[in-house]
């Protein structure tokens, strides 16, 4: 697989999720673009395609869900065979369905 950029998606209210994933995407050493979707669901689509882009999207389990804000934002994400790394932060509870709700999305 080759990467060319590395996209992060997180929902971090705590700033540990955004820790987390940053220090994934550090040891690729490649470009990477950032989208804090914590506070603010994304407008418009973002397209990643399959030449280059890997995508990393982090997210706590808030009793084992997807915080719903996070699944909205999400839904923008467009891939064409895009790879993906998902992450789900241990919220104090088990994860339950989080791991699924974000596959998905």
């Amino acid at each position: 697989m080759y990467i060319k950029n590395i996209h992060l998606a997180y929902f971090s209210a705590t700033f540990s999720t955004k820790r987390i994933v940053r220090e994934i995407a550090s040891q690729f050493q490649k470009p990477v673009i950032e989208y804090d979707i914590t506070s603010d669901v994304l407008k418009d689509d973002v397209s990643l395609g399959s030449d280059g882009n890997l995508l990393i999207v982090g997210v706590p389990s808030y009793a084992g869900r997807v915080p719903e804000m996070a699944v909205r934002s999400l839904r923008r994400f467009l891939g064409n065979n895009t790879p993906a790394f998902i992450v789900s932060v241990y919220g104090n509870r088990a994860y339950d369905d989080t791991l699924i709700e974000m596959i998905r999305s």
